[in-house]
């Protein structure tokens, strides 16, 4: 378990090796909420909007939103910080 991550949830722990797994090389991962909840088998965005705040909060993540042309909400793109997301 990475220290980053002890004490958390088990769930945002779950999101947080999701995430590392999707990282490009940078830690950044950029997927659609779509496939993270597909990834971690939850049916609802709440339960990924709470566990990645989590992560935000530990200082393990850092969220970037995005905006589409149209003006709505872009998909997230979310930061690993650290060394440990590869």
């Amino acid at each position: 378990m990475s220290t980053a991550t002890y004490g958390l949830h088990p769930g945002a722990r779950l999101l947080y090796y999701v995430l590392r797994d999707l990282a490009d090389d940078d830690g950044r991962v950029s997927v659609p909420s779509a496939e993270l909840l597909r990834a971690t088998g939850w049916a609802n965005r709440a339960s990924l909007r709470k566990r990645t705040h989590e992560l935000e909060d530990a200082g393990v993540l850092s969220i970037e939103r995005t905006t589409r042309l149209g003006g709505g909400q872009g998909p997230n793109i979310y930061r690993l910080n650290g060394d440990d997301h590869r």
